[in-house]
C-alpha cells in the first residue's frame, strides 16, 4: 500500500532480526523495536493502526491491553488480523515470541466493538503456513486452494473461518477550539 500511495508507515516488532529484514525493503518509513504490550506512542499518533497476526502471540489479558493501546494511538481506525480460535504454533526462526498463547473468536471481537469478517477454513491454518506446515509443498498448495474457495463463505460466517479481520472505527480525539479574540 505504501508504494502505491504517499503514506508514512511505522513498523514495530520486538524481534530484531525481523526489523532488520525490513530495513532495506521500503515497507516502512520508520521502524521501532518495542514490546507491543507497552506501545511507545502518544495518543492519536496514527490515522490507522494495523495489527497483523499479533494478538494470538499474547496472553488474553495482554491482548486486551494491546487492543486498548491501539485504539488509543489510532485517530480513525484499528484493523487487525488473527486466527479464529486456537491455532497451534510453536516458536520458530529462533523467535520465542512466535508461539501462540491465546485464541480469539469473532464473538469476542464483536463484543469489543469490532466488525469481523473471515477468511479460509477453520483448522487449516497450520496446513498452509510454510513455517510450520507438516505438508509437502505440492499438498500445501492444494490446501491453499481450499482456503481460497472457502473464503467467500467464511467472509460472512467468520466462525467457520481459519482467520479473521477485525475493524473498529475509533473516535477522533476531541480538540478544544482556540479562544476567540475579544470583539471591540
Amino acid at each position: 500500500i505504501r508504494r502505491r500511495r504517499n503514506l508514512f508507515a511505522v513498523g514495530a516488532d520486538i524481534f530484531l532480526p525481523y526489523l532488520r529484514q525490513h530495513l532495506t525493503g521500503g515497507t516502512y518509513g520508520g521502524l521501532v523495536r518495542c514490546d507491543v504490550r507497552r506501545l511507545p506512542f502518544s495518543a492519536a499518533t496514527f490515522d490507522v493502526v494495523f495489527c497483523g497476526e499479533v494478538l494470538e502471540h499474547l496472553e488474553e489479558t495482554e491482548g486486551l491491553q494491546l487492543l486498548t493501546s491501539m485504539e488509543r494511538v489510532a485517530r480513525w481506525q484499528v484493523i487487525l488480523t488473527t486466527p479464529v480460535g486456537h491455532c497451534d504454533q510453536h516458536a520458530y526462526d529462533g523467535n520465542e515470541y512466535q508461539a501462540h498463547r491465546s485464541a480469539w473468536t469473532p464473538r469476542a471481537l464483536r463484543r469489543l466493538g469490532y466488525r469481523v469478517r473471515g477468511s479460509g477454513l477453520r483448522g487449516m491454518g497450520g496446513l498452509i503456513a510454510k513455517e510450520n506446515s507438516p505438508l509437502p509443498d505440492w499438498l500445501r498448495l492444494l490446501a491453499n486452494a481450499v482456503w481460497m474457495v472457502a473464503t467467500p463463505f467464511s467472509y460472512y460466517l467468520p466462525e467457520i473461518g481459519g482467520g479473521m479481520v477485525g475493524v473498529k472505527n475509533v473516535q477522533p480525539p476531541k480538540t478544544t477550539a482556540p479562544p476567540m479574540a475579544p470583539s471591540i
